[in-house]
This record gives C-alpha cells, sequence and structure tokens, in this order.
C-alpha cells in the first residue's frame, strides 16, 4: 500500500505533445494540477515529506515544465491566430483613436542613423545645437530654449542605463553638494542603491499620438445554442460591447543644478542619462501596480476592478500561487504569463524544505530556477509584501506611450540670479488592462 495516493507526475516527453500549443497547454495544464495534488498531500506543517530521491523528481520536474512553458511561449509568439488577434486589436484603436496612422514604430537608440547611431539621450542633449549655443553665451538669460527628442524612445534609452541613479534630489546639485569635475581619467560616479525596475518587462507597449485611449470590451456573452427539435423556436444569445476609454496621463519629474557643473558635460550626461530618466522608471512601475485610475494616477493591476482574488489561508504558499492560475484560466479563460511577488515572499517559496532538511527548489550551491508552475517569478519590492499577481500580461494588458522622452533646460523663479538652471524630465502614458479577469492577485 503507497504511504501517499498522489504520485510524483511524470512530466518527460512533453515535446510529443508540441505538436501544437493547444496541445501543449492542455499537458502543461494536467501535469501543474497533478503536481499541485502532491504538494497538498506531503504537507506536514511548514515542510514537505519528500524523500532525497523524490525531492530531486521534484525539483527536475519543476524544470522541465519551465521549458515546456517556454516552448509553448514561443509557440504562442508564432501561432498566426495570435498575431491575428494582435493585428486586429491594433487595427481596431488605431480607427478608434485616431484616423491617421497612430503607431510608428520606436526609434530605438541603436537604430538612430549617421552622428547619432548609438548615442543617449544625454549625449544627444549635450550636443544639441541649443545646448551648444547656450553654453556659448554663457547660458545667459538671452539664451533659454529647450530640446524635444520625439523620436526617441523611453523603452530603447533604458538598455543604455548601466547604474541604477538616486531615487529623489530634493536640494539644487552644486560642486559641493552633488561631485566636482573629475580630476583624473578613472574618476566614477557612485550610485545610490535602488530597487531594479522589472514589470515592464512582462507587458507589451505601443506608441500612440491620442490623448485618451479607447477600445472595445465584450461585456455579454449569453449562449443559448442547444439543440432544437423540428418546428420549435430557436433560442435567442445575446452578445454585449461596452466602450472603454483609459486617458494618458504624465509621469514627470524636475532637478536643479548650479551653472558651474553644467559646464562639466560628462557629469550632465550622466546626469540625464543615469538618474532622471531611471526616476521615471520608478515611478511608472509604482503607478503600473498601485495606480488609482483617478487622474492624475493611472490604472494599476491591484486596483482595477473585476481581477480576480486568491486568499492562501492554511494552503501552502505555492499552492496558493497555482489556485491564482487556475482562476485565470477558468473564470478569465486566459493563460497566465507571469508572476510578480515581492521578494520576501518568493523567499520563503525558495527556503521550502523536505522533512529531512532538503530543499526542494534546489541547493543552496546553485542558482536555482526562478519559476514557479513553469512561470517566470518577476520579483520587486514594488509589490507590497504578502500580495502576488499573475495573469496573461502578454495578450490583456499594454503600455500606451503618447509622449517619450522629454528633456527641457531653463530658469525657474529666482535661478537666474543663483546661477542655477532647472531640468525637467517627463513623459505621458497609460497602462491598458484589457480584461480584469485575467489577472488574479494572491493575499499569503
Amino acid at each position: 500500500m503507497p504511504k501517499y495516493q498522489n504520485p510524483i507526475p511524470d512530466v518527460t516527453g512533453w515535446e510529443s505533445q508540441a505538436k501544437s500549443a493547444k496541445d501543449l497547454a492542455t499537458f502543461i495544464a494536467t501535469k501543474t494540477t497533478e503536481m499541485e495534488k502532491v504538494w497538498t498531500e506531503r504537507k506536514v506543517g511548514d515542510r514537505y515529506d519528500f524523500e532525497e530521491d523524490e525531492r530531486k523528481r521534484v525539483y527536475k520536474a519543476n524544470e522541465i515544465l519551465g521549458e515546456a512553458q517556454k516552448s509553448l511561449e514561443r509557440m504562442i509568439e508564432d501561432d498566426s491566430a495570435v498575431k491575428s488577434l494582435r493585428s486586429t486589436r491594433e487595427e481596431t484603436l488605431k480607427k478608434l483613436n485616431d484616423p491617421v496612422t497612430l503607431f510608428p514604430q520606436p526609434q530605438e537608440v541603436d537604430q538612430l542613423g549617421g552622428a547619432a547611431r548609438g548615442k543617449s539621450l544625454g549625449t544627444l542633449f549635450t550636443e544639441s545645437d541649443g545646448y551648444k549655443a547656450a553654453k556659448q553665451e554663457g547660458f545667459s538669460i538671452s539664451t533659454k530654449f529647450q530640446e524635444e527628442f520625439e523620436n526617441v524612445s523611453v523603452n530603447s534609452l533604458k538598455s543604455a542605463v548601466h547604474i541604477n541613479p538616486d531615487y529623489a534630489i530634493k536640494a539644487p546639485i552644486t560642486t559641493a553638494a552633488g561631485y566636482p569635475p573629475p580630476i583624473s581619467p578613472d574618476v566614477r560616479l557612485v550610485a545610490y542603491p535602488v530597487r531594479q525596475t522589472v514589470i515592464a518587462d512582462l507587458i507589451p507597449s505601443f506608441d500612440t499620438q491620442s490623448h485618451t485611449i479607447y477600445y472595445v470590451e465584450e461585456t455579454t456573452f449569453t449562449n443559448a445554442a442547444t439543440s432544437v427539435a423540428e418546428g420549435a423556436v430557436k433560442p435567442n444569445s445575446s452578445l454585449g460591447f461596452t466602450r472603454r476609454s483609459q486617458s494618458v496621463e504624465v509621469v514627470a519629474h524636475y532637478i536643479t543644478v548650479t551653472e558651474q557643473q553644467l559646464d562639466d558635460v560628462p557629469q550632465l550626461r550622466a546626469l540625464v542619462d543615469q538618474r532622471l530618466l531611471f526616476m521615471l522608471d520608478l515611478a511608472e512601475e509604482n503607478q503600473y501596480l498601485a495606480g488609482t485610475g483617478t487622474s492624475p494616477d493611472m490604472q494599476g493591476f491591484l486596483t482595477k476592478t473585476g481581477v480576480l482574488a486568491q486568499v492562501r489561508g492554511s494552503d501552502p504558499y505555492v499552492d496558493a500561487v497555482f489556485k491564482a492560475m487556475t482562476k485565470v484560466r477558468t473564470v478569465g479563460f486566459a493563460n497566465p504569463s507571469g508572476v510578480v511577488m515581492n521578494p520576501n515572499d518568493w523567499t520563503t517559496i525558495r527556503l521550502v524544505q523536505t522533512t529531512i532538511g532538503s530543499y526542494i527548489f534546489g541547493d543552496p550551491s546553485t542558482a536555482g530556477p526562478e519559476r514557479l508552475w513553469g512561470l517566470p517569478i518577476v520579483q520587486t519590492v514594488a509589490m507590497p509584501q504578502g500580495t502576488a499577481l499573475t495573469g496573461d500580461f502578454r495578450l490583456y494588458s499594454q503600455i500606451a506611450r503618447r509622449m517619450m522622452a522629454r528633456v527641457q533646460i531653463g530658469w525657474v523663479n529666482d535661478d537666474f540670479i543663483r546661477n542655477q538652471q532647472t531640468l525637467r524630465c517627463e513623459t505621458r502614458e497609460a497602462l491598458l488592462i484589457y480584461r480584469a479577469s485575467a489577472f488574479c492577485t494572491v493575499t499569503f
């Protein structure tokens, strides 16, 4: 008589199921359901009753399911039906928002032609005619100017940012409060520690010229179709559609810099590249999760009406996440593409042990897969501890960018008599959540 009723499922041979995305998705859903039963049955307090060979099989099964999920994602990306859906949705958005061409492809930094090829925003700014003219005239009051870079996307600039900058600077940057000009070639800037931005990596984006984004959501689906006797009245089905809208909001900030610092071109370039843009990224990430949807806030996932919810209760953490994924599949009829959680919650999952003290998700000497039930785990402290989010980010959410990175410089209030300049950095965008039930929160 076996000790447990639910054996560890055999997940090998998934390649034979990869003939279609539907078959592979069914295989993954079936095997993860079987695995969830194993976790529930083997739970003993805060540990799990696995023999060492069983722990290795569970770890290997998680790796294999992760590979199968990656393959499924590639198949979905290549699937003609999905491409058609995306194309249709974009064409519909185009017609709803503007009769002219609305979706120009963003011009990436490494695709800029000529002398600007591969140059960052800071380089473009400090090499602009306006900046050079202002510097030549000593930044006098008669040379107030602004430079706008309309064809440079925020996403493309992110790839050029490698140093995480300070999150907030409230005092003017001077050679005393900031940093003096370098005295040797090997002087480097040591950035203040701030969190990484990661949520936007899950969400596709597009450019728009509209101030408000409109889309149509199917809100009524009554299927009365059934078999009908000869001569009988046929049943009446119904469909209902609702026009939705989402306003484009502004994310912006500014800093004040002394003219002594403006004379130090390399440091100004670093300031623009590494700090102003990254601060926007941090503010964006907060909005993507917790924006209230009331202007000037964007609509965030955690505050969106209709997002599903799963409470852990006495379930293991991994079971709670799986049940949330199941709700997305059975209620939202979507396929989860990722999980967002606080690093402290992922630590709780990562350190799960068997009853003999072995780590289920890999030995301490190995990095271990940052995947759960085949989905990638995105860790960010922007997500409140005790809460996680899973859902179909690929198909049912998008970021609409109305205005790319813009940097303007000028005098504000008494800047002129203080030999100071004010730099403003801003972008305009909206987060579109097309189907709220395609997402589910988890409360641990």
